[in-house]
């Protein structure tokens, strides 16, 4: 069946960490429990993917893939654009919103964010028929509610990239670079928001939102690159050392929902502290 299998991480962008050290004829990723404990090595190609994650149901029983398509092209884009950052060659604006587009894609699409969602919509499906059960209406707005839950997936990616992309293009966008031999790490959940600042929030306000003046969205690139946007102003390319390394994957391992992949399958103890 055409898509049926689709990619919750990108093929092309988990590429990218493919050990380079691999037998000849072989292609895989290494994936290790957020733990650090367990390792396993997987094809790229074969891995984060579930049977119609964003295929929109249609009434009438056919299968929707408006959704899946124009991910692939986001991610077509993406792959032109990350030619530029290799090289460190200048960002074009056309190239800083396409990162800005993948970069919502990429925190919208994730299992953790469609899960939250889809999970809101079903709270608030209970409360609804529940209301037009006491009331005795017609269940107009939980038949609506109801058919959000069964494209929450692919309706809650589209949102996301429609209201994230024009407020990460106000930010300001950086390339973060380093030579550190295991370089950054990326995982199942690789799109990270993080503040500080809401950390000494009580915890049900420990809230990122790209609002606020402190945010910092990291996407790592490639093992070597990584996309980090914030509300400060930085180069367009910033090389850093081991430390800094080490710190953006801490925070990459720590906001992992179960993985995270390393290039050459290799742990740091930094990372897991």
């Amino acid at each position: 069946m055409e898509k049926k299998r689709q990619h919750i991480i990108p093929n092309c962008y988990l590429k990218s960490w493919c050990d380079p050290h691999a037998p000849i004829g072989q292609t895989y990723i290494w994936r290790i429990s957020k733990d650090g404990q367990t390792k396993r090595k997987k094809s790229p190609e074969k891995s984060f993917r579930e049977s119609d994650r964003y295929t929109v149901k249609l009434a009438e029983g056919g299968r929707g893939l408006a959704v899946e398509d124009a991910l692939g092209s986001i991610e077509s884009r993406f792959v032109r654009v990350l030619t530029t950052v290799r090289q460190l060659a200048p960002l074009s604006p056309e190239d800083r919103a396409v990162l800005c587009l993948f970069a919502a894609a990429m925190h919208s699409r994730s299992c953790s964010n469609g899960d939250h969602w889809k999970g809101q919509y079903e709270n608030w499906y209970r409360h609804v028929l529940d209301a037009e059960n006491a009331y005795r209406t017609r269940h107009t707005r939980s038949d609506e509610l109801s058919e959000l839950i069964v494209n929450a997936h692919g309706q809650t990616a589209t949102w996301g990239i429609q209201i994230e992309t024009p407020r990460l293009m106000k930010m300001n966008l950086t390339i973060i670079h380093c030579d550190d031999v295991f370089g950054f790490i990326t995982s199942d959940d690789p799109c990270v928001w993080f503040n500080e600042d809401v950390l000494k929030s009580p915890k049900r306000l420990r809230i990122p939102a790209l609002g606020q003046l402190n945010i910092e969205v990291t996407l790592p690139l490639t093992p070597h690159r990584l996309l980090f946007i914030s509300h400060h102003d930085f180069p367009e390319y910033w090389h850093v050392g081991e430390d800094v390394v080490d710190q953006l994957n801490l925070r990459t391992r720590a906001l992992c929902t179960k993985e995270f992949i390393s290039l050459t399958g290799e742990v740091r103890q930094s990372w897991l502290d």
